[in-house]
């Protein structure tokens, strides 16, 4: 389904993931898209993107957003959100614990992080969209995202396309790896001095 509505969105993807891969920063996609790069299939159609990016990288792919002339609506330490051409682009942060886990912290209100499977963030691209390779979370990662969501926000229910997507995912995993992943919610305790630390290397000197 590559109509317009999804061609200007796959646009500003490359044109992100581009100027990432050229300045040695790493973009995830996840959600509908990151769905879409996985299995080389355009489904629906989509209305905004999702990224994840290593907090590492934080202070540098801000500018990276700011260069490609996209307008900043929300800065916080567990989100940037921007909007270009009319598209929203929502990108989370991930860092590791002392113990090597990758885990992103989604609110600062909120008394857990909540971690993703080992295999989430792959070095290598592992997806394609119009004919353009791309990094998108794994397919265990992206049953955590859709999953965990409804552990996350106890008082929201998933929405049907999401549904739709979960189902989808599930086709992708056998039972034995969905019931291992289940283990992953509802989250870790914040460690808040950890929680600082990572949170802190967006002040710091953007990473060469």
């Amino acid at each position: 389904m590559t109509n317009n509505r999804n061609l200007e969105p796959m646009l500003l993807i490359q044109e992100l993931t581009d100027a990432c891969e050229l300045s040695g920063v790493k973009a995830w996609l996840l959600g509908g898209w990151g769905i879409e790069a996985l299995c080389g299939t355009i489904r629906r159609t989509h209305y905004d993107i999702d990224l994840l990016v290593s907090a590492s990288d934080r202070k540098l792919y801000r500018q990276l957003v700011a260069l490609i002339g996209a307008a900043i609506h929300e800065d916080a330490p567990q989100k940037l959100r921007f909007i270009k051409n009319g598209i929203q682009v929502d990108t989370r942060f991930f860092y590791a614990l002392p113990d090597g886990r990758l885990v992103s912290d989604l609110d600062a209100d909120d008394p857990m992080v909540y971690p993703w499977p080992r295999d989430s963030f792959p070095e290598q691209f592992n997806g394609e969209l119009n004919g353009n390779p791309i990094r998108a979370i794994s397919w265990s990662a992206q049953f955590v995202a859709k999953a965990g969501y409804s552990a996350f926000k106890k008082d929201v229910s998933l929405r049907e396309k999401d549904k739709s997507d979960l189902e989808f995912i599930r086709k992708h995993l056998s039972v034995s790896a969905i019931e291992e992943l289940e283990n992953c919610f509802p989250g870790i305790p914040k460690d808040m001095k950890t929680t600082q630390q990572a949170h802190a290397a967006d002040a710091e000197e953007p990473r060469r």
